[in-house]
């Protein structure tokens, strides 16, 4: 792995990407700004890295532990030019991806997030994009007009159109829907292509929850 990562990103619509260079412009560079920038009080009180509660901002700055999925453990810096830069000493999270992409999805329709990684060569090292609700990434070049969203490539075999989680109310309990949507999902697809090691990555469901969400979901399309 590269000494820097150069991390690029673009957000669609030209709406979102302005709310969101708008925060980064507010930022003064230092870790602790930029979490409380993108992270709610509520996000920060949640229990992260498989069950710890211990509030991540302390008088020293940020925990690293808390760092490691949704910011990063270094940035070296961050602005903003034709696109949004930083520099890290590793590839952004997923969670912090992920967070950009609620932070726009609650204002903004047909939001797509795109971040290319760049070695110190500047070769471009993989790209992670979120469409959707779906999170995804790829180590090789992945050029804009070959990016698909994996929920919705036809197969010839569609049955029915995705559904909303809202859809489940009945079968699947409000708070757990609020987890999903937390991280993007906000259908039934959505769900299913995380899969339930994902889930059990990126929220705080325990797995026989988690499954029992899956099994509801695939119900809907097996029928």
């Amino acid at each position: 792995m590269a000494n820097i990562i150069y991390n690029n990103i673009t957000i669609e619509s030209e709406e979102a990407m302005d709310k969101i260079c708008n925060i980064f412009d507010e930022i003064k560079g230092d870790t602790t700004s930029i979490v409380k920038a993108f992270y709610t009080e509520e996000d920060l009180r949640r229990p992260y890295n498989n069950g710890e509660t211990e509030y991540p901002i302390t008088d020293q700055g940020v925990l690293i532990s808390w760092l490691y999925d949704n910011v990063g453990t270094k940035w070296i810096t961050g602005g903003v030019d034709d696109c949004i830069k930083s520099e890290t000493a590793n590839y952004l999270p997923d969670g912090f991806l992920i967070k950009l992409y609620q932070i726009c999805n609650e204002e903004f329709e047909d939001v797509r997030i795109t971040c290319k990684w760049y070695d110190e060569c500047e070769t471009n090292i993989g790209t992670a994009f979120i469409k959707d609700g779906i999170y995804a990434e790829d180590e090789e070049t992945l050029e804009d007009e070959d990016i698909s969203d994996p929920a919705y490539e036809p197969t010839g075999e569609e049955d029915i159109d995705d559904v909303d989680l809202e859809e489940f109310a009945d079968e699947i309990d409000s708070w757990i829907i609020d987890e999903l949507k937390a991280i993007g999902c906000d259908t039934a697809k959505s769900v299913l292509d995380l899969g339930l090691e994902d889930l059990v990555k990126r929220t705080d469901l325990e797995e026989v929850t988690i499954e029992e969400v899956l099994r509801i979901l695939r119900a809907e399309f097996d029928n």
